[in-house]
Parts: C-alpha cells; sequence; structure tokens
C-alpha cells in the first residue's frame, strides 16, 4: 500500500499547549479502499485466495464502508462478494457501487443481524455459500488486525501518542502491536 500522508492539525488548544498536533491521512491512500480498509482486507484477501475461495462474505450496514470497499476489493481480485446488511432493503449510493461492483446483497433483519457471530447464524450461511471465504464485520479477524499492523512505520517513532477511532477494535489492536514502547496508544 502507499504510505499515507501526514498533515498538521492546527487545533487553537494545540498551539496553546505548544503540542504538535497531526493526522495520518489513511483517506487519501485509495479513492475506494477508504482509510483502513485497505490495510484490513489486504491479509484476509490473501487467505481467501491461497485456500482457493472463490467468494467473500461478510456483513455491515446500509452505509457500511466496511462492505463498499469489500466489493471494490473483491471486482479487483477475480473474486465475487456477497453482503449481508443490516434491516430492511434498502437504495443508496454505498449500496449502488456494490451493486454496480458485482457485490450480492441479502438483507437480514436487526434482530437476526444480532446473531452474525452465533455459529447456528455462521453454519445457515455457510451452508448457503461453502465456497465463501467469511470476513468477520469491519474486517475484524486477525487478518486485518495483521494488514493494520502496517499502519505505523518508521516516520511515526518521533509520536509520544497516537490516538485512533474505534469501530470493531481491529485497526487499534493492528496500531498498538507496532507502537514502539514510549508510544501511548488511544482508541
Amino acid at each position: 500500500m502507499d504510505k499515507p500522508g501526514i498533515s498538521p492539525l492546527p487545533h487553537p488548544l494545540a498551539l496553546e499547549k505548544k503540542i504538535q498536533l497531526d493526522l495520518l491521512r489513511l483517506d487519501a491512500i485509495h479513492p475506494m479502499l477508504s482509510g483502513n480498509k485497505g490495510y484490513k482486507l489486504r491479509y484476509n484477501l490473501e487467505q481467501a485466495k491461497r485456500e482457493g475461495y472463490t467468494r467473500l462474505l461478510s456483513f455491515g450496514g446500509a452505509y457500511s464502508n466496511h462492505l463498499h470497499a469489500l466489493a471494490y476489493a473483491g471486482m479487483r481480485a477475480g473474486l465475487t462478494t456477497i453482503g449481508l446488511v443490516r434491516g430492511e432493503p434498502h437504495q443508496n449510493n454505498t449500496l449502488d457501487d456494490c451493486r454496480r461492483w458485482g457485490m450480492d446483497l441479502h438483507f437480514i433483519s436487526r434482530s437476526e443481524y444480532k446473531h452474525k457471530t452465533a455459529e447456528p447464524f455462521l453454519q445457515e450461511w455457510q451452508q448457503r455459500f461453502p465456497d465463501a471465504f467469511f470476513i468477520p464485520e469491519g474486517g475484524n479477524s486477525e487478518a486485518g488486525i495483521k494488514g493494520c499492523e502496517e499502519i505505523l512505520d518508521d516516520r511515526h517513532q518521533a509520536y509520544t501518542h497516537i490516538a485512533c477511532a474505534v469501530g470493531t477494535g481491529a485497526t487499534l489492536a493492528g496500531i498498538s502491536r507496532t507502537a514502539q514502547a514510549h508510544q501511548q496508544v488511544l482508541g
């Protein structure tokens, strides 16, 4: 992956306290694999291909940037994709892109979606799609965390604090694994 740029963030409080505050611009790496998504999907896709899977299946909401990135990445990798979408059938730009990139969307009720990590739920979908490689919601898997370990590089060694937004926790886990001993990682 390309290295993301670092932009200064001249917040008044940081300036007042003489703190250097910078923003790592993961959003500027790729227009479709935005933010941390390329990192989270890289090793999941590699594992799926290595194990001979032809389809990828994952979960998300109607505005999921994870499903959006997965549909695009799957198309580029020559893998078909399946998205289990929380809630009633919906149409928006995110899902329109997913469809255009070949993702087969299945809308499931919110109550059913709550069971997305339960064995009976997973077994039912694995029986329906035995050739699908399952990627947990948001790419939160060991492969996703491994990809997020690549976010920090030697340009970040001077920082004492690294703050990260948290959804599923995979990005925070990957960053925490590679942070230096003098760095405090905040989620």
